[in-house]
């Protein structure tokens, strides 16, 4: 059970960083066709880059999905009951999020079920920031951010085109997005720092815990 929680501390980072990768493309694919063409890119997913950014904003949902789920498993034990709550909706989530892939890549969308999708793995997030809370297995400030995101994301969404006297609505129309993408970024390195400072205090306590040979006095001569 230990090895099997090693494996996910070290997956864990590495798909919280990829989600937070897949989110920034996302934005930055809508920013560049607004660019070129003025427009918002959810009006013309059947063009070359919105068939691009149809995969890559589902596969980014699903990965940081699967980032709250193997977070709850790895420390399942340490964790109260609200751990059923994160992998419930994790899991609709990533099903949810799986389902908007496969439909992407044919290059059809399935109503509904990316909304649903977010809404879950907000739930999920703001769950996991609570089960964590007293069992303190993530720094604090991972907490905190697993929080922010699952509470803020969506009122961004709905606040951030008031700015459009500022800058042009193609900038804004997910710029919401941006903010939790750093986010996970920065909350994967953190987790792999966390995964690197364990494994190194768990090596030196092995060390210092190896039986070393007694040392044998032998007798003198006479």
């Amino acid at each position: 059970m230990q090895a099997q929680n090693l494996r996910l501390e070290r997956i864990i980072p590495v798909t919280a960083m990829l989600g937070g990768t897949l989110l920034a493309i996302h934005y930055f694919l809508h920013l560049t066709y607004g660019l070129q063409t003025g427009k918002i890119l959810w009006d013309a997913m059947s063009s070359p880059l919105g068939r691009i950014d149809g995969p890559v904003f589902t596969a980014s949902f699903a990965t940081m999905d699967l980032t709250l789920i193997a977070i709850a498993m790895a420390y399942y034990r340490q964790l109260n009951a609200i751990k059923f709550g994160v992998l419930f909706f994790g899991v609709v989530a990533f099903l949810c999020a799986m389902t908007g892939f496969v439909a992407t890549l044919l290059g059809n969308m399935v109503p509904y079920v990316m909304p649903v999708a977010c809404l879950t793995m907000f739930l999920s997030a703001i769950l996991l920031s609570i089960a964590t809370l007293k069992a303190r297995v993530l720094p604090a400030w991972v907490r905190s951010g697993l929080l922010a995101f699952g509470v803020f994301t969506a009122p961004l969404g709905f606040a951030l085109p008031n700015l459009k006297p500022m800058l042009p609505e193609f900038a804004l129309f997910e710029l919401h997005f941006m903010f939790p993408a750093l986010l996970w970024v920065a909350m994967g390195i953190a987790l792999a720092r966390q995964h690197g400072n364990r494994r190194g205090t768990g090596q030196a306590e092995k060390l210092v815990t190896r039986k070393i040979p007694a040392f044998k006095e032998t007798p003198e001569e006479n």
